[in-house]
């Protein structure tokens, strides 16, 4: 009997499964309710501080973009070589590159620039001249010459010694011939 007193008590906690499930059920109410109070607070957040969107380009009916870019200046073009035939064998073959460079300038300074072209003649040529036997396959290859475009600017600036004359450097016209 003794055995029976002593083992009723210790059947009862066991009984109290309840507890366990009471408890298991707080935890995730209390998960629950604090993920409902972030979404509060993050709509609330949201409205108090979020501003609406700019409006879009041409809303307004008007059909000008402002970049803030400066006005375009009048500009001309000064030819700087016409047929000018360079060799180049970066391929492992003699190619003859064909050109037609152009400069352009500002419309003003046009007079300036064909009279310096016409005074260094001869080492704006030269220089292209280097520039294109130097110039690797993969320049030579690109698209839009924009490498040796912009090799071509920095030496024709350099050959007049004014920076502020030349806009940009063009290649209307480039062939490649194969020597052989």
């Amino acid at each position: 009997m003794a055995d029976e007193a002593t083992a009723a008590p210790e059947q009862a906690p066991a009984e109290d499964g309840g507890g366990k499930k009471k408890g298991m059920m707080m935890t995730i109410g209390l998960i629950a309710g604090v993920a409902i109070l972030e979404a509060v607070l993050f709509f609330v957040f949201i409205k108090v501080f979020y501003s609406s969107p700019d409006p879009a380009h041409g809303e307004s009916g008007e059909h000008v973009i402002d970049d803030g870019a400066a006005p375009m200046m009048s500009t001309a073009e000064v030819p700087l070589a016409t047929r000018f035939k360079v060799p180049n064998t970066s391929k492992g073959v003699t190619y003859i590159y064909d050109f037609d460079i152009s400069m352009v300038v500002p419309a003003e300074q046009m007079a300036d620039a064909k009279s310096l072209v016409e005074a260094r003649q001869g080492q704006l040529q030269d220089r292209i001249a280097r520039i294109v036997r130097a110039a690797n396959a993969r320049i030579l290859d690109e698209v839009d010459f924009k490498t040796l475009r912009g090799q071509f600017e920095e030496a024709v600036r350099d050959v007049l010694d004014n920076d502020e004359i030349v806009v940009q450097v063009l290649i209307p016209r480039c062939v490649p011939l194969r020597a052989e």
